[in-house]
């Protein structure tokens, strides 16, 4: 059955829970780009008809979506394997509208390349980690001794990465993405869980992409 760009538009994906997931900002910013090259072929926009000289004129391909690098992301990401079945989805729409109006997009045209996973805003810097104020609850939170002590150290990754200075890098997105912090006890203070893993999260993305960089995988800044 072929996937359409409302259908592609409503797609939930499961949580991750706590086990490695794909970046919910990955995700949907590919979606996003899915959506648009759906309704184009829909719509037989210049985008979704033979207007399109070769695949280099095409705003995304099957073999865009099919190689699409996406960021993975702590706890609360997307659940890997319901995001791999709706691309697998979007490959097989794709291809087939591709097919039947004699777009060949492999191999690729000179100039284009895979979709990339958008990469973090620059909003998430190390003045925004030392600004934010997290939300208060008495429902399972998290200590906030051990959080306000790991952003110090977070604030100060990151910082050190925007300076371009190397000695206070202490920590990896790795180690982000695996920490984790003891839970209050019912009915006494701490950090809303959520508001944390998000922001967490957000910041492994940035230090992924530095460290990508630093190993001349990623774009220059």
């Amino acid at each position: 059955m072929t996937l359409t760009s409302d259908a592609a538009a409503a797609m939930t994906f499961a949580s991750s829970g706590f086990k490695e997931g794909y970046s919910r900002r990955g995700v949907d910013a590919l979606t996003a780009q899915i959506v648009s090259a759906l309704r184009a072929w829909e719509q037989g926009t210049e985008f979704g008809s033979r207007q399109w000289a070769d695949a280099s004129s095409a705003p995304l391909t099957s073999r865009d979506v099919r190689e699409a690098g996406i960021l993975t992301s702590g706890f609360r990401g997307y659940d890997m394997g319901s995001v791999d079945a709706f691309l697998d989805e979007v490959v097989t729409t794709l291809a087939d509208y591709e097919a039947r109006n004699g777009i060949d997009v492999s191999p690729a045209a000179p100039g284009t390349g895979p979709a990339q996973a958008a990469e973090p805003s620059p909003a998430v810097t190390a003045d925004h980690l030392s600004r934010t104020i997290f939300p208060s609850t008495k429902f399972e939170g998290y200590r906030r001794e051990e959080v306000d002590a790991f952003m110090d150290t977070l604030t100060a990754t990151l910082r050190a990465w925007e300076s371009g200075t190397g000695t206070s890098r202490a920590l990896t997105s790795n180690d982000v993405i695996n920490q984790k912090f003891q839970a209050t006890r019912p009915f006494h203070e701490g950090y809303d869980q959520d508001a944390v893993d998000e922001l967490l999260d957000e910041a492994a993305e940035m230090l992924q992409v530095y460290e990508a960089r630093s190993r001349g995988e990623g774009a220059t800044a």
